[in-house]
């Protein structure tokens, strides 16, 4: 099997050497765990093309027709001269996995979205080693945020095929004895600029040198203490990032340890997010959200993009139809999404797969809260995410509410954790403590003109009831039209559209709608592009227009119309 998604998979913490150890390895699924140590020492019988998950028609398996409980991979690496440390990194794995080498268990992970790292130097030997992955999954306990994975086995509505085990890149590196694990950067419009690193192992300082473009704008030495270096500077001259104008700063960080120097590199920005009153500023400008509804999944590798340049693709196709970012919906996006929205100017929700988990337990905190974190600990230095989502729609759990406390708490963690950027508790369903009040609105055209066009006395339109503090307020989905579908299980919001000139007089009356409206912050339609049955997108699944480039135009320029509530 040829080697796919050959690009460093973190980029705002890039080192030059590393190994990248996707492509074949062995692999069995569903198997009776009591022979787990005895298949360590065999030779499994499928192949897998890693990183695509076996549900995916790109690892050469397509696996949809059972439910896979647990899968197990197999591979041999080489390690030679090694000095420092071994480190072997795992971007996402579906849902609870435990690692071997040589047959030793060496450590694991628990939750399907986040990468994690292990430090298995002691475990090898010189020359071949074997790697192994033993992965668990069940999404009926309501332990497991799944996002829009079918618990049927076949998709339906706006669910959609499974992914189980690795379905992002693994690699190694062989780093110093003492080296930067993360890092972590804020700065604002003014050229202020704080960091942390954080590193492990015996080292006296770090040295940080930022560049615009090629010419280095300053350098600074940060003490190194008890695994963490932190200060602050401030940019002559600032460049601000933003949509319009995404000015990236790029900097490299210089770990002095006790035995050799570690290097790494990065980027950031420089923005400001906040609220004031019932209005959201980046960077002191009061901002019209244009969002769009994108899902993150793709036809051939399902939670995975076949190569990096589709997920940009899909950034510049939002671009092109005039939105200005994203609700990552559902799902935690790849960095490398991330990193094109940096640098092509896009601002995005990051959000987390919450549907399947059950909010109403009273721990629902100490099991979500974790994976969360890790979520915008690895996400924390995109100047792209302006807004964190950790929830969504918390429909009642098999006939349970959700647990108020649990949202409240989750929200102002939230906010503890990162208070640079804004934070919505629970997109729409229920509201609790937020900083934008959103509301989710699919409605035939005169039932979405009654309730959207005006709101008399100050008072919002929310069909639940929820109370309404003066949030800036957004209708963060809305649309879903249906139109040229296949399939009798197709699904759209609404009776699908016949014809094209319909549904472009659709989509701007509903567009002019919400524009019109001074009370309405921004909006996020519903969707980018087709997902399997799912089939209401500007786009078919496999990213081709369905529109003519005319319709396109139409739309675009009714998006960009400069909305009522960004007049003063």
């Amino acid at each position: 099997m040829r080697i796919v998604r050959r690009e460093y998979p973190r980029p705002e913490l890039k080192r030059r050497q590393w190994t990248n150890l996707n492509g074949e390895w062995e692999f069995v699924y569903n198997i009776d765990e009591k022979e787990l140590p005895s298949l360590l020492n065999s030779t499994l019988k499928n192949r897998i093309n890693v990183p695509f998950c076996p549900e995916s028609r790109l690892s050469g398996l397509g696996i949809t027709e059972e439910f896979i409980r647990n899968c197990l991979y197999k591979r041999a690496f080489t390690a030679t001269n090694i000095k420092g440390r071994f480190l072997l990194n795992f971007e996402a794995v579906y849902y609870a996995c435990t690692v071997y080498i040589n047959g030793r268990e060496v450590g694991g992970h628990k939750g399907g979205h986040t990468p994690f790292s292990l430090d298995v130097t002691d475990y090898l030997i010189s020359g071949e080693n074997t790697l192994a992955v033993f992965c668990v999954s069940d999404l009926t306990t309501g332990l497991q945020p799944s996002g829009k994975q079918s618990k049927s086995i076949k998709p339906t509505l706006v669910f959609y095929t499974r992914t189980t085990g690795i379905w992002q890149t693994v690699w190694a590196e062989n780093v110093p004895d003492a080296y930067i694990e993360k890092t972590f950067i804020n700065g604002d419009t003014q050229g202020n600029v704080t960091l942390k690193a954080e590193y492990k192992g015996n080292a006296d300082s770090v040295n940080v040198c930022v560049y615009r473009g090629c010419v280095k704008v300053g350098g600074y030495t940060f003490t190194a203490k008890d695994g963490t270096a932190k200060g602050s500077f401030r940019i002559k001259n600032p460049k601000i990032w933003s949509a319009e104008k995404p000015n990236l700063y790029r900097v490299v960080f210089t770990l002095n340890g006790k035995n050799g120097k570690d290097r790494v590199s990065g980027h950031f920005g420089l923005r400001t997010v906040k609220t004031e009153k019932d209005a959201v500023y980046i960077n002191g400008k009061k901002i019209f959200q244009r969002l769009v509804l994108d899902q993150g999944y793709y036809p051939d590798g399902i939670y995975t993009a076949r190569s990096d340049r589709e997920l940009k693709r899909d950034i510049i196709l939002s671009k092109s139809l005039g939105f200005n970012g994203a609700r990552l919906h559902q799902k935690v996006f790849e960095r490398r999404f991330l990193y094109h929205a940096d640098k092509l100017g896009y601002y995005v929700w990051g959000e987390y797969p919450s549907w399947g988990f059950d909010h109403s337990r009273k721990d629902a905190i100490d099991i979500y809260f974790p994976e969360w974190k890790e979520s915008m600990e690895r996400d924390y230095n995109h100047p792209s995410v302006i807004c964190w989502c950790p929830l969504n729609e918390n429909w009642d759990y098999e006939g349970r509410r959700q647990n108020d406390d649990f949202v409240r708490e989750l929200y102002e963690k939230t906010k503890q954790y990162d208070g640079s950027r804004l934070a919505v508790d629970v997109s729409w369903v229920y509201h609790v403590k937020t900083d934008v009040f959103d509301v989710h609105g699919y409605y035939e055209e005169k039932e979405f003109t009654e309730r959207f066009s005006e709101f008399k006395d100050g008072n919002v339109y929310d069909e639940y009831g929820q109370k309404y503090n003066g949030e800036p307020y957004l209708v963060s989905e809305y649309g879903g039209f249906p139109f040229r579908q296949s399939g009798k299980d197709s699904f759209g919001y609404g009776s699908e559209l016949e014809d094209e000139l319909g549904f472009v007089k659709k989509y701007v009356a509903y567009s002019d709608v919400l524009h019109a409206n001074p009370k309405v912050t921004g909006v996020c339609y519903t969707q980018l592009y087709n997902v399997e049955q799912e089939q209401n997108g500007f786009f078919f699944y496999d990213r081709t227009p369905k529109f003519t480039k005319k319709s396109m135009k139409i739309m675009a320029k009714a998006m960009r119309k400069k909305a009522k509530y960004e007049d003063d």
